[in-house]
């Protein structure tokens, strides 16, 4: 079977549950390393995107119809996503490449919609669970300073001291607590959304929780 039918059931799968800021970085997480893999292997693709809410919902229904479309004919998949992939993969290069200094306005962005759907006592663990934590990773105090102040203060974060790996860190720690504090399903839910408000930079930071 060609790799070109195999990325074209993917796409018809993968296109009726995820919106589109999710749907590209999945097509390229099976491109880059599931598309010269067995097929039975799959199970194990799927297990890599469960921190999507649509796949860890429906992981069985999407796997059978996977295998479903994978032998029937080529009439009922889409046409064969390559050239939007390469053009969304270029968009992403030249939004880092252009922006690759200044993560502050996304993440800002993604923690006040994050805290926007937050009620006041799980902002509070999670504060508490940001600093107790904090030190315990190796970020700065004073980045974690500054977003307690951004929380009690509900004032945008000074960040552009630090560097993409600092923020990202920050971002896990906050995503952790969202989870030990809400449950994994909704963290995901809440995160999908905030990343979708701050743009390509804002899930350049999310992509490697």
């Amino acid at each position: 079977m060609s790799e070109s039918k195999r990325r074209r059931a993917m796409y018809t799968v993968l296109s009726e549950w995820l919106p589109e800021h999710q749907l590209w970085p999945v097509m390229w997480l099976w491109q880059q390393q599931f598309a010269q893999r067995a097929q039975f292997e799959l199970n194990e693709f799927f297990s890599q995107c469960s921190h999507y809410p649509a796949i860890k919902q429906h992981r069985s229904q999407l796997y059978r119809r996977l295998i479903g479309l994978l032998m029937a004919e080529d009439e009922q998949l889409k046409d064969d996503p390559w050239p939007t992939m390469q053009r969304y993969q270029r968009q992403q290069q030249d939004t880092l490449a252009q922006g690759a200094d200044d993560y502050s306005q996304p993440l800002n962005d993604m923690m006040s919609t994050l805290l926007s759907h937050l009620r006041s006592d799980t902002i509070a663990r999670i504060q508490d669970y940001i600093v107790a934590q904090g030190a315990r990773t190796g970020l700065p105090a004073a980045l974690i300073q500054s977003l307690v102040h951004c929380i009690e203060q509900q004032q945008p974060m000074a960040l552009q001291s630090y560097d993409e790996q600092q923020l990202r860190a920050l971002l896990n720690l906050f995503y952790i607590g969202l989870c030990e504090s809400l449950g994994p399903v909704k963290a995901d839910q809440l995160l999908s959304e905030a990343i979708q408000r701050g743009g390509p930079l804002a899930q350049a930071l999310a992509v490697a929780r």
